[in-house]
């Protein structure tokens, strides 16, 4: 279809004088190249956007403990949604009522939306009151430990985004006893 146009549009630049149709067609292969040329740098680019499919590095957790939160590919141990209304790719629930997850990167997903909504719906706004929320555990003990790693009190009113994705880093560490993810894992959660 695109080379029909092409034709079309070269005939009717000479339409007036026929004795430039050897310009005509040569300037036809050169539209039809760049055209070939734009599909190409097009496929290329949707290929890239498949980033999270293709070209992020394994987790190698094989050297550390397998905890919940690594087994169940939830390293932030988000509670699961109902049946009706899970996470994106939510695969179940564990026996505490953790989501299940079918990629790590769906379980950072999880998180980093569990954290933005705590202060966006819930008016949350230090990390204290949001790790009171977050945690079953002792909260005053998980806020602490994060904001020392981020370099604020816990109780300094914060937009959470802004400290993404080093509180994201701070709550897996602390879940699971380490935080295996290498930099390219937090590239979609990197500061606004």
């Amino acid at each position: 279809m695109a080379t029909t146009f092409i034709w079309i549009f070269a005939y009717r630049i000479v339409d007036k004088n026929f004795e430039d149709l050897k310009f005509a067609e040569n300037m036809c292969m050169e539209l039809e190249q760049s055209m070939q040329t734009l599909e190409k740098e097009l496929q290329y680019h949707c290929e890239r956007a498949d980033f999270f499919e293709s070209e992020l590095p394994p987790v190698d957790i094989r050297i550390q403990k397998l905890t919940r939160g690594m087994r169940n590919k939830n390293p932030m141990n988000i509670a699961a949604l109902g049946s009706s209304d899970p996470w994106k790719g939510q695969i179940g629930a564990d026996d505490i009522g953790l989501a299940k997850f079918e990629t790590y990167e769906h379980g950072l997903r999880a998180g980093y939306i569990t954290l933005v909504n705590f202060q966006q719906k819930h008016g949350k706004k230090n990390l204290l009151s949001i790790m009171q929320r977050y945690c079953e555990g002792d909260y005053e003990k998980y806020a602490s430990v994060i904001a020392r790693r981020i370099g604020v009190t816990a109780t300094t009113d914060i937009d959470v985004r802004m400290y993404m994705p080093e509180i994201m880093k701070a709550i897996i560490e602390m879940e699971n006893g380490y935080q295996p993810f290498p930099e390219t894992y937090f590239i979609p959660y990197d500061r606004y």
